[in-house]
């Protein structure tokens, strides 16, 4: 057997042994907090069962706050590889906080490796008041915890939780790198929809109005609030249709990200032929002047030919005319952008703009945690590149300087804990430019 096959087991068993035993696995550090201030505290919860229960004990830290930063979301939208990994910080003994983040697992052990990621604004539960005392009060639990090794935390560039995070880190022995890192697509909307189009290269102009045209000699259907089941119904006649088919646990966390969203904040929208078919369905979620795109389904077997005057639809007309409809949804509900998780390609890679992020690595320096970082980058030399990959994560990129004032730039990302949108056509695929379909993070 060779080293590669032999190297995950091994690996898992030292893991296990050496970094999961007692009392790393249950306890807290003795180390001191670095935040003086006696009314503040925090708990980092790992159960599920007590994470869902937050939702009744701070109720009043829920009430005000949208569907998306609710526990329930939470917990909907984590991948079965990714444990939660929840802090709850409370000041004078009430609730005031909580920050949502996850623990990449291996065969269902935890690793120390947590996760933040608040590019969205999906991992913050607080008011805007406690916001900053909330975060030094996790980000100073999660350094005092000896179950977590490391931490991979990804920030808008302009969001002030970035000075928060440099304040607290040096108190504890970990090194700290920063990356800078382009992330979701935003595209601003307009006050009206023909400025939207006004906006627009002569040719994307042309093509959109062209199939808008063709669809509505069709007698085709754009239904603009679609109810969960005639969703689910849709996804799945859609199913073997689309280029990127996704597996079914992946679905099923879809269905569960809407299932908690309010159904005037969904957005779940679709095409329907005059027979009644589905040729086309996104979902996502609104709020706050904004609407956020996560996935979209697409029927790519529908090609036909370009001829002359009469244009036929095509698989990148499906994508493209289906988004034209969306947009011009929520241009008519006031919307002001529109978030596209992940990546985009076709039309829409030509005007929007990426956000912006900064991804802080703290990396506990004790010689346990440096020798599993060691580990880390012999193994990704000796195993197949498939999985060498899987171990990208661990280790900081090569090179990163530790100053806050110069920062690398990059163009990669962490995935989230929902899916960014597919590249829906084989012109949204030469659009990205050789964009990957998901990250191993």
């Amino acid at each position: 057997m060779s080293f590669s096959e032999n190297f995950p087991p091994i690996a898992l068993m030292v893991w296990k042994h050496l970094l999961l035993g007692d009392p790393f696995r249950t306890r807290v550090s003795k180390r001191l907090s670095y935040l003086s201030n006696a009314s503040w505290s925090a708990e980092i919860v790992f159960s599920h069962d007590k994470i869902k229960a937050l939702k009744e004990e701070a109720s009043s830290l829920f009430r005000d706050l949208p569907d998306t930063l609710q526990p329930d979301f939470f917990l909907a939208v984590l991948e079965w590889y990714r444990g939660p990994c929840v802090t709850v910080v409370k000041r004078m003994g009430e609730i005031v906080g909580v920050v949502y983040g996850w623990e990449m697992t291996f065969h269902g052990n935890p690793t120390g490796y947590v996760f933040i990621d608040d590019s969205l604004e999906l991992a913050v539960a607080s008011t805007h008041k406690n916001r900053d005392w909330v975060l030094k009060t996790a980000a100073s639990s999660w350094l005092s915890c000896r179950r977590i090794g490391a931490l991979r935390i990804t920030l808008a560039r302009d969001s002030s939780d970035i000075e928060a995070i440099r304040e607290v880190a040096p108190a504890y022995s970990m090194q700290r790198f920063e990356e800078l890192r382009e992330l979701h697509p935003i595209l601003s909307l307009p006050s009206s929809y023909d400025a939207f189009e006004k906006a627009l290269g002569s040719r994307t102009r042309k093509h959109i109005r062209q199939y808008r045209s063709y669809s509505q000699n069709e007698n085709q259907c754009y239904v603009r609030d679609m109810d969960i089941s005639e969703f689910r119904t849709a996804v799945a006649g859609l199913s073997g249709k689309t280029k990127f088919s996704l597996p079914d646990d992946e679905v099923q966390r879809l269905f569960r990200m809407a299932s908690q969203v309010n159904a005037e904040k969904r957005m779940l929208a679709g095409l329907r032929t005059q027979e009644g078919k589905w040729i086309a369905v996104v979902i996502g979620w609104k709020e706050s002047g904004r609407a956020v795109l996560v996935d979209q389904f697409n029927d790519e077997r529908r090609c036909a030919q370009d001829t002359g005057d009469e244009i036929h639809m095509k698989s990148i007309s499906v994508s493209t005319l289906l988004r034209s409809r969306v947009i011009e949804q929520l241009i008519e509900e006031g919307f002001q952008s529109l978030w596209i998780y992940g990546a985009t390609g076709g039309f829409l890679a030509k005007y929007t703009k990426r956000l912006q992020g900064v991804t802080i690595y703290l990396d506990r320096s004790t010689l346990l945690w440096r020798a599993v970082r060691a580990i880390a980058r012999f193994a990704r030399r000796h195993l197949r590149k498939e999985i060498g990959d899987k171990l990208e994560w661990i280790n900081p990129p090569a090179g990163l300087p530790m100053s806050a004032m110069d920062l690398k730039s990059t163009t990669s990302t962490f995935a989230p804990a929902i899916h960014g949108t597919r590249a829906e056509s084989a012109d949204d695929m030469a659009g990205v430019g050789g964009r990957t379909r998901r990250s191993n993070h």
